[in-house]
């Protein structure tokens, strides 16, 4: 909601106030007139999902001996200077201002609110109407255009496409004022972020279209919008890079029962409802991998609604972390319908989308309603003072542009709608092998035939690869072929390949490029599992080579708190046969046997080492003694948890502060940030507040839930503090006593141990009758340093393991940090083991 000073809040709070309005126009010369008088009336209107803000004004064209029909070219004020200069005119920039006071009050000059500005698009003197758009209409109509240097209708040339960011990525801020200050409007147009996003683009290829639209749809790829907002610090409209709230708790505004003037109950779909999605990005740009999110509350409500995001390799999306805060955002945005109701309420100039307004119970709803605002129109008239809200239960930041979104791919050169017909899509490499890459795409309806050049050049490209002016393809592929075959390249070379559809009356469509480079083929892809056989953990692990091939496998083993083994090709039974099937194994097949420790984790990984990549690393994978599902860590870094689990954990839930499951995800581990929004959406938490998060470890996937049974738990404490600079507790377990035993054990590694950081170990002990209080035993069990390995540390705490079954709940639990020479945390967590003690034991 836009600042108000004490006395614009009391007037607009108050049963009885008057709304005052005035027109200015910029004449011929560029100079604002005030044009109040022929004003009759003022109507703007904006929603979530809209471009720019549009207006719509009444006017007086006509009054007395004179007029501002720009037809009467004789009337005074078409003449301001002797001359004919109409005083309204298409293009014009106009401000709408207003000022709310208290009866009585006459408004100065500090009074006064901008509530629109814009440029006259339409001047329509027959219905004595003016329309508009605000000042991103001018973007609108401006179109992307192609870069050509050296172009003439005489001797020809090559036109090259606009391209944007950059091959190591570029800063999304810097990329978007590119793309805006592009347009030759006169005025440069500067990009106002108030925030970075802290996102980097890569090179995608602007296409045609509107540049907003362009710079809108490359902001939502990441989750963010870009319209003209009302900026405090110049009391004026900026192109805003910005993220919409969608935490807001704490309402804006109250709306007192008496300003509600009428209700319209909206028509509720479930067409557009997606409650399941699924991101498909590719993991640093070469390893294509997927992740889904659900709602479990709108599934139950409106039924499974699923929609898919295929990113392509120019999103800024590169991380499985980055993907799952994209499907989050999208999932929080479409889970429930767009808008409840219209509400119409006395005249708020203040009112923004994202507000989120309390509506007083009233003769329209009997309980107090706290609303997100998802549209604003305003009508200010000489009989009407009033602004309607189009509203739903929480904040969003888009709606039909998520919807849009999941039908193409994501990347920031998706094709406008208008060109579909005549156009490729989902251009892609569908199939590869070390010699050949099928590419794939779907053609439109008016597409006829495809053009395909085909070329090998020298790598690294030099200068402009494209087809030779007039050169002929290399083959024309008809009606029913959607598919091309192409070599891949040998070492040293590329290929290039062009794909340019054509209408069956010629028409072109947009040119796709496709590159084939040895150095970017598939890496492998591979699943793996574990199986419990006695006092061996066997890990069983198939690859399947796409392009490049696997040179060869090792493994790494470690014990419980043994030293971790060196790099060795993996384990296997007598005569390659598998341990686990007894079956020989095939080819990209391979299995490691991990011996596990009986009061402690072991764990496995396994290295590919391939042609041409870095190392592809799975693991490590945590082994737990009794096959049971454990918390092998639970490290907090500033607002982040980062949850490690045994093989035996198939999902997480995680509950806040309250008491309250707001997280659930599938995965032996994963990192959460709780000061984002979750599966179940919640208020997060400040990057200065304390959470004390209880986790819990299940051992079968979040659809098997309801009748799973939880077998570990643990607590830990997200302080903020830190922003993954400070070293954090890596890894933490502590062990129940053996059977007739009082002795716990406590594992502790952290990721790193600055000179003159300390490590600290507090105790509490239940024996029944609750928890008693922390206690410093550092000294006993001999920590100094936090351990930078995997380190055990055992403490007798008096309280046998029973067998008996009359036996009590015995929980110990340890609270870990880590201290600066200061002696001020920067790690804290909290592990707990609970176990069956005897009655007076």
């Amino acid at each position: 909601m836009r600042t108000m000073t004490t006395a614009e809040a009391a007037a607009l709070a108050a049963p009885h106030r008057a709304t005052h309005v005035r027109l200015l126009m910029e004449d011929a010369s560029g100079v604002f007139a005030d044009l109040t008088g022929w004003l009759e009336e003022v109507g703007t209107q904006v929603m979530l999902d809209d471009a720019v803000e549009s207006a719509r004004l009444r006017l007086r064209y006509r009054a007395g001996g004179d007029a501002i029909n720009p037809l009467i070219t004789s009337a005074p004020s078409n003449n301001p200077g002797g001359s004919y200069a109409p005083a309204v005119d298409t293009g014009r920039e106009v401000r709408i201002e207003v000022a709310t006071m208290l009866p009585g009050a006459t408004p100065a000059g500090g009074d006064w609110r901008l509530i629109f500005h814009g440029e006259v698009d339409d001047v329509d003197p027959a219905a004595g109407a003016l329309s508009l758009r605000d000042l991103g209409g001018a973007l609108m109509d401006a179109q992307v255009e192609a870069v050509d240097p050296h172009y003439s209708e005489a001797v020809g040339g090559n036109v090259v496409e606009p391209t944007y960011g950059s091959a190591a990525g570029e800063p999304a801020e810097a990329v978007l004022q590119a793309i805006l200050g592009s347009v030759p409007l006169g005025v440069p147009v500067t990009l106002y972020t108030p925030t970075s996003p802290g996102v980097n683009l890569r090179t995608f290829t602007g296409g045609s279209g509107s540049v907003w639209e362009l710079a809108r749809s490359t902001a939502l790829k990441f989750g963010w919008e870009v319209r003209y907002w009302y900026d405090q610090g110049t009391a004026s409209y900026r192109p805003t890079l910005m993220q919409v709230d969608r935490e807001r708790a704490v309402p804006d505004w109250t709306i007192p029962a008496g300003m509600v003037m009428g209700v319209a109950r909206l028509k509720i779909g479930r067409s557009d409802i997606r409650n399941v999605i699924r991101v498909d990005y590719l993991e640093n740009g070469y390893f294509a991998d997927k992740l889904i999110v659900t709602n479990l509350a709108s599934i139950s409500k409106y039924g499974r609604r699923y929609a898919r995001i295929v990113l392509g390799t120019d999103s800024p999306v590169r991380s499985r972390d980055a993907a799952r805060t994209l499907a989050t955002t999208v999932l929080s945005d479409l889970s429930e319908p767009l808008a409840d109701m219209e509400v119409e309420v006395a005249f708020h100039w203040a009112v923004q989308i994202g507000d989120l307004i309390r509506f007083t119970a009233c003769r329209f709803f009997d309980t107090d309603q706290d609303l997100a605002v998802m549209g604003v129109r305003h009508t200010l008239s000489g009989s009407k003072r009033s602004t309607t809200l189009t509203v739903s239960g929480k904040p969003r930041g888009a709606y039909w542009g998520w919807l849009a979104l999941t039908t193409q791919i994501a990347g920031a050169n998706a094709l406008q709608p208008s060109e579909t017909a005549w156009a490729l899509t989902q251009v892609s490499v569908r199939e590869r092998s070390n010699t050949t890459a099928t590419l794939g795409w779907r053609r439109g309806a008016a597409v006829a035939y495809v053009l395909v050049w085909d070329l090998l050049v020298s790598y690294p490209v030099t200068g402009d690869p494209s087809p030779p002016s007039g050169a002929p393809p290399t083959v024309t592929l008809y009606a029913g072929s959607d598919t091309y075959v192409a070599s891949v390249p040998p070492r040293g070379y590329t290929r290039c390949i062009w794909l340019q559809p054509l209408g069956a009356d010629l028409r072109p469509g947009r040119v796709w490029p496709v590159t084939l480079d040895p150095t970017q083929a598939e890496p492998p892809t591979y699943v793996t599992y574990s199986v419990r056989t006695g006092t061996v953990e066997t890990m069983y692990l198939k690859y399947e080579e796409h392009g490049i091939p696997v040179l060869s496998v090792e493994a790494q083993t470690q014990t419980g708190a043994g030293p971790l083994s060196a790099w060795a090709p993996p384990t296997r039974g007598p005569g390659d046969a598998s341990v686990y099937t007894g079956a020989a194994m095939g080819a990209g097949e391979v299995e490691v046997d991990v011996a596990l420790d009986g009061a402690l984790v072991s764990r496995a990984t396994i290295r590919l080492t391939c042609d041409g990549i870095e190392p592809i690393t799975e693991g490590p994978i945590f082994f737990s003694s009794d096959g049971l599902p454990r918390i092998v860590s639970a490290a907090a870094v500033g607002t982040r948890i980062i949850l490690n689990g045994s093989s035996a954990v198939q999902s997480w839930r995680l509950a806040g502060p309250g008491g309250a499951w707001l997280y659930e995800f599938d995965g032996r581990g994963g990192t959460v940030d709780v000061a984002q929004t979750g599966t179940n959406a919640h208020a997060g938490i400040g990057a200065t507040e304390t959470w004390s998060v209880a986790i819990e470890a299940r051992p079968v996937p979040l659809a098997a839930v309801g009748v799973s049974t939880p077998r570990d738990y643990g607590t830990v404490l997200v302080q903020g503090a830190s922003a993954g600079s400070e070293p954090y507790w890596s890894r933490s377990l502590v062990t129940a006593p053996a059977l007739a035993s009082s002795v716990v054990s406590l594992s502790l590694e952290a990721s790193g141990a600055p000179v003159g950081y300390t490590a600290h170990v507090f105790e509490r002990l239940d024996d029944g009758g609750g928890y008693g209080s922390f206690a410093d035993i550092t000294a006993a069990l001999g920590i100094t340093a936090p351990p930078t390995t995997y380190t055990t540390y055992t403490r007798n705490v008096g309280t046998p393991m029973r067998a008996a079954a009359a036996g009590r709940t015995v929980r110990a639990q340890y609270r870990c940090e880590i201290w600066t020479g200061a002696s001020v945390p920067v790690a804290t967590q909290t592990v707990t083991a609970t176990w069956y003690a005897a009655g007076g034991a």
